[in-house]
């Protein structure tokens, strides 16, 4: 089977019931069967926390064009003439998320530490594990929910689903 990036946002008082109420959503509109390219395909989350005043939307397309760079560098040379290089916005989309989430390194627990550049891309790219979220900006809140009740908070889920 094969994968699609999804990205959808939702609301709650935590990061929790926001993923709980999508993924219900989710089953509601396109079933319990699986591969069904949403966030219900996904086994939990992972929060990432936004950067001060970078939007989620502006992180998300970050992390997007930064994982196809870390794809490029991963390849091994002699098969790198099979993919066509990534433009240059790949490149510094990966040097501005190295510079927002430095390295970690893997024997350093992430709820202590957070993630580095790495491994954000690493699990957008899994279609398998959990979903990246993050909370929304007041100006993102703003612009795409009225009335909302105090204390409610919004959060962007996106990643790459199996479909």
């Amino acid at each position: 089977m094969g994968a699609t990036e999804f990205a959808i946002d939702n609301t709650g008082k935590t990061v929790g019931e926001a993923y709980d109420t999508q993924v219900d959503s989710d089953h509601w509109e396109h079933g319990h069967s699986g591969y069904t390219g949403t966030l219900a395909e996904k086994d939990g989350f992972v929060l990432i926390k936004r950067p001060t005043r970078i939007t989620a939307g502006r992180l998300m397309d970050t992390i997007i064009d930064a994982e196809q760079w870390m794809f490029w560098l991963d390849t091994d040379e002699k098969y790198r003439h099979v993919y066509t290089k990534p433009p240059a916005k790949c490149r510094k989309a990966w040097d501005r998320l190295c510079g927002w989430f430095p390295y970690v390194h893997p024997l350093f627990h992430p709820m202590v530490y957070g993630y580095g550049a790495d491994r954000i891309c690493q699990l957008y790219g899994d279609k398998w594990g959990p979903a990246l979220a993050v909370e929304q900006s007041p100006a993102e809140k703003k612009e795409r929910w009225s009335d909302l009740p105090r204390g409610t908070k919004t959060f962007l889920f996106f990643g790459m689903a199996s479909c």
